[in-house]
């Protein structure tokens, strides 16, 4: 190549992983899904990306994202489960 190489700021996106109560996904199923997007499983949810089980609940701090559309804080989920 001739000429100047400009190295440009990337942006990489994954697919967005969505988990609605009509999926009707096990227990285990919702705990492989946050390890495949990189959550850590903690005894304490202290930052964004950390999930940890409490008997038949699961907690999640959601990472905070910046959808095209609008931007998405980072948030707390709890799903409950029937075991």
């Amino acid at each position: 190549m001739d000429g100047q190489i400009w190295r440009l700021p990337a942006e990489v996106y994954s697919r967005i992983e969505s988990v609605k109560i009509s999926d009707n996904l096990a227990f285990d199923e919702v705990i492989q899904i946050l390890l495949d997007n990189e959550y850590r499983q903690t005894t304490m949810v202290a930052a964004p990306g950390d999930f940890k089980l409490e008997d038949d609940t699961i907690v999640v701090l959601r990472r905070a994202f910046p959808f095209p559309d609008k931007p998405e804080p980072q948030r707390v989920f709890t799903f409950a489960f029937c075991r």
